[in-house]
C-alpha cells in the first residue's frame, strides 16, 4: 500500500502525515514486551534499593511507566533513559521493517531506505 499524491502532498505541506489504521495494533506488541521488559528491570532495581515500594505490575503499558516516575518524584534518569533514545532491539526492528510502513516511505522517498533506531 502506497499512498496518493494528496498524501504527498499534504506530507511535503505539514512535515508529517497520519494514516489511519496503516497495520494491526497487536503488530506493536513486540515492542510493548522489549520496553515493558526494561521497565520491569528498573522498576526491579529500583524496589531492592528500597526507592519504590510498589511496582506497578497491575498498570496496563500506558501509564505503568508515569506511575513509576510519580512514585520516584522524577528521580529516575536511568529508567526514562533505557526506554528513550536509540532502541536497538528485536521489537523495535520488527516495527521499522513492517512493510506496511516501507511501502509509504518508499511511496515519499523511494526504493533506498536507511532505518535508525533514533526517536
Amino acid at each position: 500500500m502506497g499512498i496518493t499524491s494528496d498524501q504527498i502532498e499534504s506530507y511535503k505541506e505539514d512535515g508529517f502525515l497520519v494514516i489511519d489504521d496503516l497495520f494491526d495494533p497487536s503488530e506493536l506488541q513486540v515492542l510493548y514486551d522489549d520496553f515493558n521488559s526494561v521497565v520491569d528491570n528498573w522498576a526491579n532495581f529500583y524496589y531492592k534499593q528500597g526507592q519504590l515500594s510498589n511496582l506497578f505490575e497491575d498498570d496496563p503499558f500506558e501509564h505503568r511507566l508515569f506511575s513509576i516516575y510519580q512514585a520516584l518524584e522524577g528521580n529516575c534518569y536511568e529508567l526514562l533513559s533505557a526506554v528513550s533514545g536509540k532502541r536497538k532491539t528485536a521489537g523495535m526492528f520488527h516495527v521499522m521493517m513492517l512493510p506496511q510502513i516501507l511501502e509509504v516511505v518508499e511511496s515519499v522517498i523511494g526504493a533506498e531506505i536507511l532505518v535508525h533506531p533514533q526517536f
